[in-house]
């Protein structure tokens, strides 16, 4: 779960960067291949949901004539898979509020800790909005209204400190290994270092004259 989160947020620094995102020196490419009782208690019901679900789906399979383990791996897909992931978002969650509660956490941390706690939150409630409609827990427009609107309410609470907690989060720029994410902001600055010192970067590629195209002399 830790890896796809990652993969996602990953996903969306590349795009938000443009074309610059998608660049081999940026190196995004790379790193992407290799409310607390409410969230708390939509979370029990979506993985008991899910629980019951994915048991009804391996009762009926045997019911079918499936063996046991056909019928457990026939309920992997909206059922199982999906109800492990559910649970180590859940287990993050729990665990994310016990620790911005701790005593040793002073008031400006815990404020922020708490908004980002928010944010991750309601984005992975409005990941599983379908079955929550499916399930019957949610029966109108205002359940996803309140959810992203909450969402993208406190994303603009987050957006004035955003850059901060990045560069609290970030790890050093040898480590990171992208002209676009050093910590020096200085974004094409280091590009066109990159494009200078890159070998062959003023010479002909050894494939030029493939896409040349031949002048034939007439025959006439």
């Amino acid at each position: 779960m830790i890896t796809w989160t990652a993969r996602d947020a990953i996903q969306e620094a590349r795009e938000a960067c443009g074309g610059h995102g998608y660049l081999k020196a940026s190196k995004l490419g790379d790193l992407r291949n290799d409310h607390d009782s409410i969230t708390i208690r939509c979370y029990e019901w979506l993985m008991c949901y899910l629980l019951e679900t994915t048991s009804n789906h391996i009762n009926h399979g045997m019911q079918n004539g499936l063996n046991r383990f056909d019928a457990r791996n026939n309920a992997q897909v909206y059922g199982a898979g999906e109800v492990s992931l559910v649970y180590a978002e859940y287990f993050c969650i729990t665990c994310f509020i016990e620790a911005f509660k701790q005593p040793d956490i002073t008031l400006e941390y815990s404020t922020i800790l708490r908004l980002i706690f928010e944010v991750y939150s309601m984005l992975c409630l409005d990941k599983h909005m379908t079955t929550y409609y499916v399930g019957g827990v949610a029966n109108s427009l205002k359940f996803a209204d309140l959810i992203r609107m909450r969402l993208l309410s406190k994303c603009g609470e987050l957006k004035d400190i955003s850059v901060s907690v990045a560069d609290a989060l970030a790890p050093p720029d040898f480590a990171l290994n992208s002209v676009i994410g050093k910590s020096d902001g200085l974004l094409y600055e280091n590009l066109q270092n990159v494009f200078m010192i890159n070998e062959g970067a003023f010479e002909r590629p050894t494939w030029w004259k493939d896409i040349v195209i031949t002048k034939f002399k007439s025959k006439l």
